[in-house]
């Protein structure tokens, strides 16, 4: 099995750096089964509507997006945060081999 990475940017939800130069809320890195892309792409949509027709506000899309990958059985790890600035985020910034979803 290949694997790849995928990066879930939340600046579509949270568009608000700290200040000039500020990170805001960083983009989460995950690995993932390369042959599943399309559909992890899905589930990361998926995460980020019921985080936003929710009630409660106790999970964040992160969470709600890892909740979904293991009851759907599919394999990722969380590698860590992007330490990009909100600034140049806001161009393209990632290789198109690796998925991206903005949410």
């Amino acid at each position: 099995m290949y694997y790849s990475l995928m990066v879930l940017d939340f600046d579509g939800t949270y568009n608000n750096p700290s200040e000039s130069g500020g990170y805001g809320v960083e983009p989460a890195v995950y690995l993932i089964p390369e042959n599943r892309k399309e559909e992890i792409g899905q589930i990361a949509e998926q995460a980020a509507e019921e985080f936003h027709t929710s009630d409660n506000g106790a999970d964040c899309i992160g969470d709600i997006f890892e909740r979904l990958m293991t009851t759907k059985g599919i394999f990722f790890q969380c590698i860590g945060l992007l330490k990009i600035p909100f600034d140049q985020r806001q161009e393209v910034y990632l290789s198109d081999s690796v998925l991206q979803v903005v949410i």
